[in-house]
């Protein structure tokens, strides 16, 4: 699933009735009774990584667990 293209915000980025919609539901869903997850975005061009991580936090927020930490473990793109 691409989080963050070129030019989104989070309210853009979350989008109802989509796959994207459905994997942002689990994750806030699992962080909330308190499994830890974790996020991984892949370093191409497109993809806006400041959007990317903005969404990560506000997906990762509503754990008890929440902690400051880095939010999306960065993978080049090999391809």
């Amino acid at each position: 699933v691409e989080v963050g293209g070129s030019g989104s915000d989070i309210s853009s980025a979350l989008m109802p009735g989509t796959a994207h919609d459905i994997v942002c539901e689990f994750i806030l869903e699992a962080t909330k009774v308190g499994m830890e997850v974790d996020i991984t975005g892949v370093l191409k061009e497109e993809v806006d990584t400041e959007a990317t991580e903005r969404l990560a936090r506000l997906l990762l927020s509503v754990g008890p667990k929440f902690k400051k930490r880095r939010m999306v473990r960065w993978r080049q793109f090999f391809g």
